[in-house]
């Protein structure tokens, strides 16, 4: 029985399939983990494991294969008939991978319960992930029996396999982004001023900086909430004549990083981005380099990480929420007092101000990026948007790049439309 257990490997939490008995690692299973641990996250990257943790105790206990190890690096590869029997299993529920099926009720093992489509069809697209991967004998060290036309063939014949057994999917709800009206009315709300006055009875003194610059940072750099928690002070430009790019880290478990209840992991590989705003600049390099109770530039302060609370330690994930949840409420304060929305508009703006989240400031800065860059550098625009936004899969763009084809679009009718005369359109 092969399971999947959490490891410390160099102060990096990383999930590795072990057997359950002897305690030892899965060698191919292991490279694998270590190669792609760098691509995505070390949640997605359990799930990846899970699944092929099922992939190996089918294999040995069900399809009779024999050790699994030594079958991939042998250069067997399994039939398509095989994967058709793999199916079922990567459909039943943990309960009935992890223990001895006497121990369920009669019912459950005539009937037992079945993950949803969208678990299958990670697990599925996991397990041929794997498969590709060990098919090539480099990445594990293991023989080669067929030439490369007949390993291309095998491949294809593995994913096309895979493909037909993918489940249908609702897609997933959309977080809304903000809309240039919400964005400018949360900036009214906390931030400075011209003459850099904050509004009245908006955070503490102490914090009301910080809050700001930590929420224009995701809407301008497209960061996620542990890349924003997990900024240092390095990734930062020099100075104002060092340009206007970050540094977005992909930090795993740093031993620097002291919150380890909920620990902040990267998702994906670090990149530079420049900000939206280039303006914005200045008012980030004082904030790190200001004093309190404006900054954060404390001899006090030893951490390395840019957002600080007024003790000086890296502020926790539960605290960024609480402060996205105060901004949105801010914001919404001052919709009460807006005498040019009607009452069905002051609740929907109210609504959507209150659900404000670290990630829908993400998704806003997204939008805006995509039509920038279609604009911009429309042949790129796409390859540009993924090394901005740290995606792996293309599909995460598609939303952004064409929601931005579409104001562009529209926005091409409309002033089409103005161009004619009330006599051109016989009015």
């Amino acid at each position: 029985m092969w399971v999947v257990e959490r490891l410390d490997v160099d102060g990096e939490e990383l999930p590795v399939i072990r057997h359950a008995k002897m305690w030892l690692p899965a060698p191919v299973a292991l490279r694998y983990a270590l190669r792609t641990r760098y691509r995505i996250g070390p949640a997605a990257l359990t799930n990846e494991l899970r699944a092929v943790a099922i992939l190996y105790n089918w294999a040995e206990a069900t399809e009779g294969v024999g050790p699994f190890e030594d079958f991939l690096t042998s250069g067997r590869l399994l039939s398509v008939a095989q994967l058709s029997n793999l199916i079922p299993h990567l459909q039943l529920r943990r309960y009935y991978e992890t223990r001895d099926r006497n121990e369920a009720s009669a019912d459950c093992v005539a009937h037992p319960p079945l993950v949803c489509n969208q678990t299958f069809n990670t697990r599925l697209f996991a397990a041929g992930q794997y498969l590709e991967w060990a098919v090539e004998p480099t990445n594990h060290g293991g023989n080669e029996i067929f030439d490369f036309d007949q390993r291309a063939v095998k491949i294809f014949g593995m994913i096309r396999q895979c493909e037909k057994e993918l489940l249908p999917v609702g897609e997933s709800p959309r977080q809304k982004p903000l809309t240039i009206d919400e964005v400018l009315l949360i900036r009214r709300a906390i931030a400075p001023d011209e003459f850099g006055n904050f509004p009245p009875n908006v955070f503490t003194k102490e914090t009301r900086y910080r809050n700001w610059i930590m929420f224009e940072t995701p809407m301008n750099l497209g960061t996620r909430k542990a890349e924003m928690l997990t900024l240092k002070k390095i990734h930062l430009p020099a100075n104002r004549d060092a340009g206007h790019t970050f540094l977005i880290p992909r930090q795993q478990d740093d031993p620097e990083d002291p919150r380890k209840r909920r620990r902040l992991r990267g998702k994906t590989n670090e990149r530079r981005v420049p900000l939206m705003d280039p303006r914005l600049l200045p008012s980030i390099l004082a904030y790190r380099d200001m004093s309190p109770p404006l900054g954060r530039n404390d001899p006090r302060f030893t951490t390395p990480y840019l957002y600080v609370t007024v003790d000086g330690e890296p502020i926790a994930s539960s605290t960024a929420d609480h402060i996205i949840s105060q901004i949105g409420w801010y914001a919404a304060r001052l919709v009460a007092n807006d005498v040019t929305l009607n009452e069905y508009q002051r609740a929907q703006l109210k609504e959507s101000l209150l659900a404000l989240s670290w990630h829908r400031l993400r998704h806003t800065w997204a939008e805006f990026a995509a039509l920038w860059l279609l604009r911009s550098k429309n042949p790129l625009a796409r390859a540009i948007l993924k090394e901005w936004g740290g995606w792996n899969n293309e599909k995460s763009m598609d939303r952004y790049i064409e929601n931005a084809k579409r104001m562009i679009s529209d926005e091409a009718a409309r002033q089409y439309i103005s161009s004619f005369t009330k006599e051109d359109l016989n009015l």
